[in-house]
């Protein structure tokens, strides 16, 4: 397996867990939202999208109460509660960098023209369907806890269990599957005693572009800027 690392202080995909504590919140209980809906299931035993969310908000000490009231909207118990969708748009940043932007919203116009303000703001803008998409894949991916390692025994496991590759990211191991056996990868890291810090599906791109420093910075302040946005969950680059 390979390792390697891709801009990563920039683009390490974590707009939630950056963000805010009261964001982070709202931001999650969107995610629940919309996997409860999604998923056809209320029980994150049989709903996998809503266990990775529901786990995540567990992760950042979510208060039981809000992630019950998020369940309730999505599953359609909270008939008060305003309908959350999600979208995913295909976009260019600072200097063409491809992007795909995962947006939760109740308000799809809102969100749409603050996030076409802000791409505008720094020199980037939409692209059109199909546009950007193709670049990536979706993958699951399980990024293990700061420091864990995995021996030759412990690579075979994983590669048993599914796993494509395992890189390095910011500093931690991170183990790259197909969508479908993200869960089995996950069994198999705990197999190994080994701490998962989380483990979810997103959008890799199949070739990451170099970027150079100067629009490394660039790049930053957009993502720090995409992620103030209540609507954006997660920003995935070409990158």
């Amino acid at each position: 397996m390979s390792g390697h690392s891709k801009w990563a202080k920039v683009k390490h995909q974590k707009a939630i867990t950056d963000a805010r504590k009261g964001k982070n919140f709202s931001k999650l209980a969107k995610m629940i939202s919309v996997a409860a809906r999604e998923g056809g299931s209320g029980d994150p035993a049989t709903n996998a999208k809503l266990r990775i969310a529901v786990e995540k908000a567990h992760d950042l000490n979510m208060p039981a109460d809000n992630i019950d009231r998020a369940l309730k909207r999505g599953t359609g118990e909270d008939k008060n509660a305003a309908h959350i969708e999600e979208i995913l748009l295909e976009a260019y940043g600072p200097g063409g960098v491809p992007l795909l932007v995962k947006v939760m919203t109740a308000n799809r116009n809102r969100a749409l023209a603050e996030i076409r303000h802000i791409l505008a703001d720094h020199g980037g803008k939409l692209g059109e369907s199909g546009s950007v998409r193709w670049m990536f894949d979706l993958k699951g991916v399980v990024r293990l806890a700061a420091g864990a390692a995995c021996d030759e025994a412990c690579e075979l496991a994983l590669i048993d269990a599914g796993a494509e590759d395992l890189r390095e990211d910011d500093g931690a191991l991170v183990v790259v599957t197909t969508a479908d056996k993200l869960e089995a990868v996950k069994k198999a890291v705990a197999t190994k005693n080994i701490e998962v810090a989380e483990s979810e599906l997103e959008w890799l791109a199949k070739t990451p572009q170099t970027v150079d420093p100067a629009l490394s910075t660039r790049l930053r302040q957009f993502s720090e800027a995409l992620d103030e946005s209540d609507d954006v969950a997660k920003v995935y680059y070409a990158a």
